[in-house]
């Protein structure tokens, strides 16, 4: 696994007609040069003299080549000393020269400018390198070792034209890719192409990575994946990578394969359309996390573009102003995007969910009394589903409740609301449950209440509990229900699914278990609830001989005292006696206070 080196410098340059070298002089031969074998060598001058007047040596791949009166020795660019000035110059290769496993090191303050056609990292009819063994380009200040021991960020490598990616198992480290500088025609783009179809693993891998679209004007693209189908998918995976754009008509297309994008941002002129092209037959799907896509302000998505490729943004930053898509979907099927956690304002007010069929938001004034609470405040979650949803239907987040019951048939309720004069039936909405119940596998059961289409649903059962209401014309308190019998303990998980197109929903995120009507048993009292309190001078230390008084708050309610009081153990150790009406709910607050101390607030849920 060999080491390349590349370093722009004053003394290697492309080799030039009628000019005077002195020795230890280094240059490459042109762009143009016809034989592209020979333009990964570098050629030190050992004897000085003026180089012919019209016509490059035929450079040799070893030994010595005279040049008008110039003398040049072949040197491998595998030491600092013998760097050449161009990546492509070592990697555009129909010859089996570099390997899997090689690594390309680029001074970290290099601009290299290419100024008479495209950037190719690789060629197309030859691709060292798969996802096992990849090849990497790093950049570095490390200039005195070989191979480097340091990592900067920093290198620059700009294109008149496209920069292609044509190798597999390529991961870049620290560079700065521009795509069309100085262009004046085209729509240069930065890409993969033309990857090899029996390569033991197609993939991209940016790290710490900015990636610019020079030229002004639309169509211009970062395309992840691969273009065509005849090459098999290609994954890319982004880590800590920026996208500039300079046009409103640029954008991201997802090619064929899986796009892993985790921190970075996009940066730039606003695209009006970020997400607006696909892989063909849109074989593609992507998961994007954590990066800041505040810039966009006009549509995340061009929906004819994509029709089914599954693509979920995750605890990104969302401009308020930006829409989930623009235009309609080739297909009748539901786009399956899904917008989840993220930000569109200052926290806590944060989209939670979104999809072609839906967009669910936290909501703080429909609530319900004894409901939900985010961050000490009663919240709901707020589905506003769109005309275009149908008996598909969108799926809210997974609500969770732990369970000890079993053997025992079981009504699971999650309460809705809506403000509407005609009822809402259980085609329209509906929970989809699962359970634990065999006892030799983890394989849950699914539990669901939806009705065989074609028939129609009934009315959704009218709850008696309170909701928060004011202003509602037509307000209807609904519970979803579903029985079951859990054949073991373990975590039971509900989804509210709504398939009732252009309606406003409320829903509370609280999964309770009743026995018939009656609220499922409460479990044990906890005999013996060990804690700790330091003293409020350092937040640390463990304080013993503390008089310490406990309350609890249920179910977001007033906090009233615990029903017995804590007692020491030693050494800042205490421990307190949780009856049953301490623990009478499905959120408990356990609040413990005593003078010079850290107030405790432990959360619990029975």
């Amino acid at each position: 696994m060999a080491h390349w080196y590349i370093r722009p410098r004053a003394t290697c340059l492309p080799w030039a007609a009628n000019t005077a070298y002195s020795a230890g002089d280094r240059c490459v031969c042109t762009r143009a040069y016809a034989t592209v074998g020979r333009r990964r060598y570098v050629y030190e001058c050992t004897i000085a003299g003026t180089s012919h007047a019209a016509t490059q040596p035929a450079w040799p791949t070893s030994g010595t080549i005279a040049d008008g009166g110039v003398t040049w020795t072949t040197r491998s660019p595998t030491t600092w000393a013998n760097a050449t000035i161009f990546l492509d110059y070592i990697m555009s290769l129909t010859s089996n020269v570099w390997t899997a496993g090689d690594t390309f090191w680029i001074d970290s303050t290099a601009v290299i400018t290419i100024t008479d056609g495209l950037l190719a990292i690789g060629e197309g009819t030859y691709n060292p390198g798969n996802a096992k063994i990849p090849t990497r380009i790093i950049s570095t200040d490390d200039l005195d070792t070989e191979p480097p021991v340091t990592y900067a960020p920093g290198a620059t490598l700009k294109s008149i034209a496209n920069v292609e990616l044509r190798s597999n198992g390529l991961h870049l480290w620290g560079l700065d890719l521009h795509a069309g500088t100085g262009a004046s025609s085209g729509t240069p783009s930065i890409y993969a192409a033309n990857l090899d179809t029996y390569a033991t693993g197609n993939l991209s891998r940016f790290h710490d990575c900015n990636l610019f679209l020079d030229y002004a004007v639309a169509n211009c693209s970062f395309r992840t994946g691969n273009g065509a189908q005849n090459y098999g998918p290609a994954d890319t995976t982004l880590r800590n990578t920026t996208v500039t754009f300079t046009h409103a008509g640029q954008y991201l297309r997802l090619g064929i394969g899986y796009t892993d994008w985790l921190g970075g941002a996009i940066l730039g002129t606003p695209p009006t359309n970020l997400f607006a092209g696909a892989g063909p037959a849109q074989m593609c799907a992507a998961r994007i996390e954590a990066v800041d896509l505040d810039l966009e302000t006009g549509n995340l998505f061009w929906a004819p573009n994509f029709g089914t490729a599954p693509i979920h943004v995750t605890r990104c930053l969302l401009n308020s102003a930006v829409a989930l898509h623009g235009g309609t979907p080739p297909t009748l099927g539901a786009l399956p995007f899904i917008i989840e956690d993220c930000y569109v304002d200052a926290p806590p007010t944060r989209a939670t969910s979104a999809s072609y069929l839906a967009t669910l938001t936290p909501e703080t004034t429909f609530v319900r009394d004894g409901g939900f609470e985010h961050l000490g405040a009663p919240t709901s979650w707020k589905v506003v589903t769109t005309a275009e949803n149908n008996a598909g239907g969108f799926s809210a987040p997974e609500v969770l409740l732990a369970n000890d019951i079993t053997d025992t048939e079981l009504n699971a309720r999650v309460q809705i609301l809506i403000d509407s004069a005609t009822p809402l039936t259980t085609a329209d909405v509906w929970i989809e449950l699962s359970s634990l119940d065999t006892a030799d596998s983890p394989l849950a059961t699914l539990h669901t209440t939806q009705p065989t289409p074609p028939f129609t649903g009934v009315a959704l059962e009218q709850s008696d509990l309170t909701w928060d209401t004011t202003g509602m014309a037509n307000p209807q308190p609904c519970a979803l229900v579903a029985t079951f019998t859990p054949g073991q303990p373990g975590e039971i998980a509900a989804r509210v699914v709504i398939a009732k197109p252009s309606a406003t929903i409320y829903i509370d995120p609280v999964l309770t278990l009743y026995l018939g009507d009656d609220p499922a048993p409460q479990p044990d009292p906890i005999p013996d609830f060990p804690f700790i309190m330091t003293t409020a001078a350092d937040g640390i230390t463990p304080m013993a001989g503390l008089t310490i008084t406990a309350t609890v708050s249920i179910d977001g309610a007033d906090f009233v005292a615990a029903a017995n009081s804590p007692t020491e153990v030693a050494n800042g150790l205490y421990k307190i006696a949780l009856a049953d009406e301490d623990l009478a709910g499905d959120w408990i607050i356990l609040r413990l206070t005593a003078d010079d101390a850290v107030t405790q607030h432990i959360t619990l849920q029975p």
